[in-house]
């Protein structure tokens, strides 16, 4: 089945052998059902536990050619990333893992060299400073990033300012600025359930409103 133009055969060129798919309901267009995937070798198995879990998009929905200030969450394929978070890292954690401390900064100041990417304050060998009124100050989430991931969204080398930063794969209650949040106990469950040997993907699909 193809979904966002993607079919089985994208994913295995990708390397990809799970994938966390995010489905947006027409109901509202932000609350979301996530089924993880996982290639056995010869077909594509849902996983156990990890099905029909309910999540939310942006305030906004998700969208194609998502921009910079529009609360919603990027339709379409994305590699998942590190995953960080102000708890310590979970037991059994496959996934590359850093703590989130009181310097940690996402920079979104479309001005500086380090946008789209986590910077450390007290960094001796940052080059510039950014505007910090422009970002997330990480360690100001303790909640959404208690466990977190990133989407590998608009990030470096191949970015485009307009398009917007921080979007991660995170811990939620209710819609987001434009991430993909899950309950925390599922969030830490498919977190635990990744496996960088696997390349996990996510998929974001679903309602979208019109233009």
């Amino acid at each position: 089945m193809a979904v966002e133009g993607i079919d089985y055969e994208d994913l295995m060129e990708r390397g990809c052998r799970q994938l966390v798919l995010i489905v947006a309901g027409s109901e509202d267009g932000c609350s979301t059902t996530t089924n993880c995937y996982e290639y056995t070798g010869s077909n594509w198995a849902t996983i156990d536990g990890l099905y029909d879990m309910h999540g939310w998009t942006g305030l906004n929905g998700i969208r194609h050619q998502r921009y910079i200030g529009s609360y919603t969450s990027p339709a379409g394929l994305w590699k998942l990333g590190l995953c960080f978070g102000n708890e310590t890292k979970p037991e059994g954690l496959k996934m590359q893992w850093r703590d989130v401390t009181p310097y940690s900064d996402w920079v979104c100041d479309v001005d500086s060299l380090y946008f789209n990417t986590w910077q450390e304050r007290n960094d001796p060998d940052l080059t510039e400073k950014w505007d910090m009124s422009q970002g997330e100050h990480l360690d100001d989430y303790p909640f959404h990033y208690a466990y977190s991931c990133v989407i590998e969204y608009n990030t470096p080398p191949y970015t485009v300012t307009e398009r917007g930063c921080a979007i991660f794969f995170h811990c939620a209650s209710g819609t987001t600025g434009g991430c993909i949040g899950l309950p925390t106990d599922d969030m830490l469950r498919v977190m635990l359930w990744m496996d960088p040997v696997a390349n996990p993907y996510i998929l974001i699909t679903g309602w979208q409103a019109e233009e």
